[in-house]
């Protein structure tokens, strides 16, 4: 069977599991990552004192479906629970059925599981070394796991990837593609369908009970199905009631000051982690969960997180205290936390849909606080234009309108109202709003582009406001006919022509208006992977940058870097476009490989992007034609050469995986090592500060993806045989 291709969905399943190099529990319970690989394995991870994650992966051999589990080095899955999740069609029913036969590594067999498996009529086979082993799912498996939980979460739990696992799959079987592989499992499974598994209880009863052997992984639960709860447990703050709690105001102190911290000098993941400790300080720290919400790039992440501080706030203000303050809440300190939480906690509820308990919460806001230090009215203004609620926008202005304020917002917010009514003060109104900024009808009207990215603050009259105010109401304006031209009407004697550009261009204005005109022409799913390669390009400025720079600008630096607020935005609001030809290199070369974990396609975009960067840079007059060709050569050697070290730094791991523990070293390597010479099944690398060339035999399929120049970072080990390939890391290009 192990030599034979499979013919249709379910023939053939690959049982993997496999002890995560990378991710692993600290004593709190948080993934966290390493870098440099860790010395671990199925066989070994009993020596390590660190609590690993464990994947378990179950791959159709035909179609490349899988479903996947997690465990840790000390709350490890039974194989059959897992197996028993994996074949039942339940939630994850995009993968499901027993099938005929079942690849079992040897690493993991045992008496028992081969046993079972044949009384379920499910033949066990040991892969031979022609069989696809399918370990390259589990290292993508472990990239999406970092980018998902690691990069997108702000809980960093084994027990919140869960919510992210329809994501992963999402990703990794490439759901948005025609013919991905969930569509041929679905088209090639036999007339009958999935041959259905039997509930738990019977299911178990095909392995033997007290299976007399040792393995090296459990196969039944003691005591009946192991409990997600048990094996992937939430810190209490998340999962207790609030009403649970003890509450203690000198722990709440403690733990705001502690966030106070985190807001002030945190990076994300001291951030987050400082986040968790005031939580477990006291969970009625409000504004950690605040934090976290702020974090999280999932909406119903956030939603769920400003929940929990609303509640938590709430609690440890107590009801009496609502009762005596309500009317001015922002001038008390201790409110701010809760008042920040109701705000998140709207906007998040109107994303999602919710939009009349959104509006509720606006009005709670306001009614806590008329003052409204939080600009409240205006938000609540945006959204009762777009749901057209006239008697609760005439109580708004009612309400506010006493202030006499010549806010952009406010004002162009009314007018469209009374349009709306036919109010003959509409005309006055909108002559007020015109006059405290030109601008907004330019954006409402599509003659200027809202950008892709909007601005993280306004001036009154400025662009960057008009900019705002465009993306929360264009479309309620839109949606009124005859209001567009009405202003346009308005603006005939009141126009004056841009005035011309008084300071020169900083990175980050330049690579804004660069994504705002590429959103005119491109796709969502194009224009999102342009916006993550530029995201990525002002990471590795803000972090390398300053490496490039000449004494005085090293010092100008340095003044800006130790005064600022925002410390991850310093060198691209300092320094101009040019200064991008000089980190082209470092970008392309040195930071996308080995800083960044992502697949194939987004290091292939990220040359493309560069290119069309450079070229656009040019056109602009932002950098000399000079720079522009030096950073086209850099791309188009990266739009080649990234994918290529990151195939071949697949097949190095997938060899290293597939290869047996080395015993009786003679000699090590630990270097950068950079190839000089490729030749079938055999590179000649070059270390630093030695003469000669190491020869390393490697598998055909590893040489032949191998280039001269690239740099490889290796454990090598000598033994009787010559120079072997213990551990791999990062490969780049030169």
């Amino acid at each position: 069977m192990s030599g034979k291709e499979t013919s249709f969905s379910n023939e053939t399943h690959q049982l993997l599991v496999t002890v995560s190099r990378h991710l692993y529990l600290d004593k709190k319970g948080v993934i966290t990552y390493q870098k440099k690989p860790f010395d671990i394995n199925i066989n070994n991870y009993s020596k390590s004192n660190k609590e690993h994650l464990v994947y378990y992966a179950l791959l159709d051999h035909f179609s490349g479906n899988f479903i996947f589990d997690l465990g840790t080095t000390r709350r490890m899955l039974p194989l059959a629970d897992f197996l028993h999740f994996a074949w039942r069609k339940e939630e994850e029913d995009h993968f499901y059925g027993l099938p005929l036969s079942v690849s079992v590594p040897k690493r993991i067999s045992s008496p028992g599981l081969l046993e079972g498996l044949q009384n379920l009529k499910v033949e066990p086979f040991h892969p031979a070394s022609g069989f696809s082993s399918g370990v390259h799912i589990i290292k993508k498996l472990e990239e999406n796991i970092f980018y998902s939980v690691l990069h997108r979460s702000a809980l960093h739990y084994l027990g919140a990837i869960d919510n992210y696992k329809s994501e992963i799959y999402w990703y990794m079987l490439e759901l948005t593609v025609k013919g991905n592989c969930i569509e041929i499992w679905r088209d090639n499974l036999p007339p009958a369908g999935p041959a259905a598994v039997s509930g738990y209880d019977h299911f178990v009863t095909a392995f033997p009970a007290s299976p007399d052997e040792k393995t090296v992984l459990p196969l039944l639960a003691s005591g009946g199905p192991a409990k997600s709860s048990e094996l992937k447990p939430l810190p209490r703050f998340l999962t207790a009631p609030a009403e649970d709690l003890p509450f203690s105001q000198e722990k709440l102190d403690k733990a705001q000051d502690l966030i106070y911290e985190a807001w002030e000098w945190g990076g994300k993941r001291r951030g987050l982690k400082w986040a968790y400790e005031a939580l477990e300080i006291s969970p009625f720290c409000a504004d950690a969960f605040n934090y976290l919400a702020f974090q999280s790039r999932y909406t119903q992440e956030q939603l769920f997180l400003y929940r929990c501080a609303v509640q938590v706030g709430e609690a440890a203000l107590g009801e009496l205290f609502f009762k005596k303050n309500s009317g001015h809440f922002w001038v008390l300190i201790e409110t701010r936390p809760y008042m920040r939480a109701l705000v998140g906690l709207a906007e998040c509820l109107w994303d999602t849909g919710q939009k009349d308990e959104a509006i509720k919460k606006f009005w709670e806001l306001l009614r806590l606080n008329p003052g409204d230090n939080q600009g409240i009215r205006y938000i609540l203004g945006f959204r009762l234009l777009e749901e057209n609620r006239q008697d609760e926008l005439d109580k708004l202005f009612k309400e506010h309108d006493s202030q006499k304020e010549n806010s952009c917002f406010m004002l162009y917010n009314k007018a469209l109202h009374l349009f709306r009514k036919g109010d003959s003060e509409a005309g006055r109104v909108l002559q007020q709003a015109i006059k405290s900024n030109e601008q907004v009808y330019s954006y409402l009207s599509g003659e200027e582009s809202i950008p892709f990215r909007l601005p993280a603050s306004y001036s009154p009259g400025a662009r960057s406001e008009a900019e705002i105010y465009a993306s929360e109401t264009k479309k309620a304006w839109d949606n009124t006919a005859g209001a567009l031209a009405w202003v346009q009407k308005a603006l005939l004697n009141t126009e004056e022509p841009d005035l011309p550009r008084q300071v020169p261009v900083t990175i980050e204005q330049a690579l804004q208006e660069f994504l705002d005109d590429q959103a005119l022409r491109l796709k969502k799913s194009t224009l999102d992977k342009y916006s993550s390669v530029i995201e990525l390009l002002e990471a590795c400025l803000e972090g390398y940058g300053y490496n490039y720079l000449d004494e005085a600008e090293g010092e100008l630096f340095e003044q800006n870097y130790d005064s600022a607020v925002d410390e991850d935005a310093v060198f691209c609001r300092l320094f101009g476009p040019e200064k991008i030809a000089y980190n082209a290199g470092e970008f392309l070369g040195y930071f996308m490989p080995r800083k960044v974990i992502c697949g194939e396609d987004l290091l292939r975009a990220s040359g493309s992007v560069m290119k069309k960067l450079s070229s656009w840079l040019l056109e602009k007059g932002y950098i000399d034609p000079e720079d522009s060709a030096y950073i086209k050569e850099i791309a188009k050697k990266a739009t080649r050469d990234l994918p290529a070290a990151d195939r071949l730094s697949k097949a190095l791991f997938d060899y290293v995986e597939s290869q047996p523990f080395i015993k009786d070293a003679e000699e090590e390597l630990d270097h950068l090592f950079k190839i000089i010479k490729v030749e079938p099944g055999m590179i000649h690398l070059e270390a630093p500060g030695s003469e000669e060339a190491v020869v390393v035999k490697v598998p055909a399929r590893v040489s032949h993806l191998c280039r001269e120049g690239f740099m490889l970072n290796l454990l090598l080990i000598k033994n009787k045989e010559g120079w072997v390939i213990a551990e791999t890391g990062s490969v780049y290009m030169l």
